[in-house]
């Protein structure tokens, strides 16, 4: 059963959309790919979903407001901090650069923020069965013609924003909303932020290669 159905109807999206974090159609988008059926296997393994915001600055955010409406303050770096809400959404904020889409922004490109930078299905907990839903991941992309760029794998991980998972898929979608996901238990590692920064629509621009650190 996918768990996140319902919740996010409710204590998440209020607290964000309500402080004016996530707009309207942003939600709505959500909504949809939490009941996509061809992600449903995924859905079902994830210990977590996260919302990746972008903002013109962390430290400006209503920290004791989203506290009072429920969320948990994780931990946060120079430009990039977390919360935790009690329905199993964590909501990420940044103003550093975590993309190769930040990376090509200019004076007269920048998009305004906030945004929704992407969704996360974050699958923690290595088995079998979540192993196997997470490898169906391409065979989506390929029945629906996304576009899809995957990271690490084969030891090598993924580093990104001070923490390190196994390997992620990306896919994105016509028009695209970035999906994640993300393999393997969440690390924290101390130091800069990896560079394996969130890769751009192969469609619009140039992917990464195979297995290439998406660096400045």
């Amino acid at each position: 059963m996918n768990r996140f159905h319902e919740p996010l109807s409710g204590v998440a999206f209020h607290a964000l959309s309500s402080r004016g974090l996530l707009a309207p159609g942003e939600i709505r988008r959500v909504r949809g790919i939490l009941h996509d059926p061809d992600l449903a296997a995924a859905l079902r393994h994830a210990e977590t979903i996260h919302l990746h915001i972008k903002v013109d600055d962390t430290g400006a955010l209503p920290r004791a407001a989203l506290e009072a409406a429920g969320a948990r303050w994780d931990h946060g770096e120079e430009g990039f901090v977390k919360f935790r809400f009690p329905d199993g959404v964590n909501a990420i904020f940044s103003h550093i650069a975590i993309s190769r889409d930040d990376l090509r922004e200019a004076a007269g490109t920048r998009r305004p923020r906030p945004f929704l930078d992407h969704v996360g299905l974050d699958l923690r907990e290595v088995t079998q069965a979540s192993r196997a839903a997470f490898a169906r991941i391409p065979e989506v992309d390929m029945a629906r013609g996304w576009a899809w760029v995957n990271q690490g794998g084969q030891g090598a991980g993924v580093r990104c924003c001070h923490v390190e998972v196994e390997e992620k898929h990306w896919l994105f979608a016509a028009p695209g909303l970035p999906i994640e996901i993300a393999f393997g238990p969440l690390v924290r590692r101390d130091g800069p932020p990896g560079c394996d920064l969130r890769p751009t629509d192969p469609r619009a621009a140039p992917a990464c290669a195979p297995g290439a650190a998406c660096c400045p």
